[in-house]
């Protein structure tokens, strides 16, 4: 990966800003003996993402990185950790029937592993955003120009709306077959609109809340991954990201079907509104589609930014 964001304009990836710190103590090295304090600042801040200037406690998140570093660690590993053991049991108390709980891990599983195969389709050309909230994130933090933020978001949400086309096509005897089985009051967005977007399972506050804290775990550990000074190698990393969806998944993506990402939610909502013939995936659960269209992109920039601001890897 380039680390000028402006060196390969083709390639958008997640740039961090590159320090050069003493693993002994914590702190910057001088890499030159006369180097003042204003040169070293200047030596550490990221072309865009200026943190020397505009954060004042820098030099004191250098000391404290070490600590800041298990913090956080330990907040990603006991938030899946007891999320998971929460899904299991909720889920446990919903569905008497293992079969029905195997079925919800499978789709869990299932997504996971289909951002892996996407990412290997896309990653070396675009950097394998594959979601607005990614995008957004690196655009707030100057690590892709702004002007990319609209054909990105596009392609991205085009790209799902052909997909929820091609997935009913597939399956078009079977919802056929299913429509005209219909119990009176039932409606094809009700009873088969999971296929296509997310829909509650709690209220739409708790979802709210769940959506910007999914996504926030979500660009928080895929910035470790894809930070060249903690993890050098690339082939592995769509693997590392589709585990990292499946365990959001089972452990803290319940309450509002692990959405995280607004192109995969509203190209398949438009998508299943024209195929369903109706408004009840943007009207359904008080205008629930919102949520999972407009909370995300925050969550990420809030992942980002703890990443960027708390995490000091050494310099490799």
């Amino acid at each position: 990966m380039s680390q000028n964001p402006h060196e390969d304009d083709n390639k958008a990836v997640m740039i961090l800003p590159s320090t050069d710190l003493s693993p002994e103590t914590g702190r910057v090295s001088d890499v030159h003996n006369d180097m003042s304090r204003e040169e070293e600042a200047l030596s550490l801040e990221h072309e865009n993402w200026q943190c020397a200037r505009k954060w004042p406690f820098y030099e004191y998140r250098v000391v404290w990185r070490e600590y800041f570093a298990e913090f956080f660690g330990m907040w990603v590993f006991m938030t899946l950790g007891q999320g998971t053991s929460a899904t299991t049991t909720f889920l446990t108390e919903k569905y008497p029937n293992n079969q029905a709980v195997a079925a919800e891990v499978l789709v869990m599983f299932g997504w996971g592993l289909a951002v892996t195969m996407g990412l290997y389709v896309c990653m070396g050309v675009s950097g394998g955003h594959m979601n607005p909230s990614v995008t957004f994130a690196n655009c707030l933090f100057g690590t892709m120009p702004w002007r990319k933020f609209p054909g990105y978001v596009f392609a991205q949400t085009f790209g799902a709306f052909i997909a929820s086309m091609c997935v009913y096509l597939l399956f078009y005897n079977r919802f056929k077959h299913a429509e005209a089985e219909l119990a009176p009051g039932e409606t094809m967005t009700l009873k088969y609109g999971g296929i296509f977007c997310t829909y509650p399972h709690e209220t739409n506050a708790v979802c709210a809340w769940n959506e910007f804290l999914d996504t926030t775990v979500l660009l928080f550990c895929i910035m470790g991954m894809f930070d060249s000074r903690m993890t050098p190698a690339d082939t592995y990393k769509p693997v590392a990201v589709g585990l990292l969806i499946i365990t959001i998944a089972v452990s803290i993506g319940i309450n509002s079907a692990f959405g995280m990402n607004p192109a995969r939610d509203l190209g398949p909502r438009i998508a299943s509104s024209l195929l369903f013939k109706s408004t009840d995936p943007f009207t359904v659960f008080d205008h629930y589609f919102w949520i999972p269209t407009f909370i995300p992109p925050f969550g990420a920039a809030f992942g980002m930014f703890l990443y960027t601001i708390f995490i000091i890897p050494d310099k490799k």
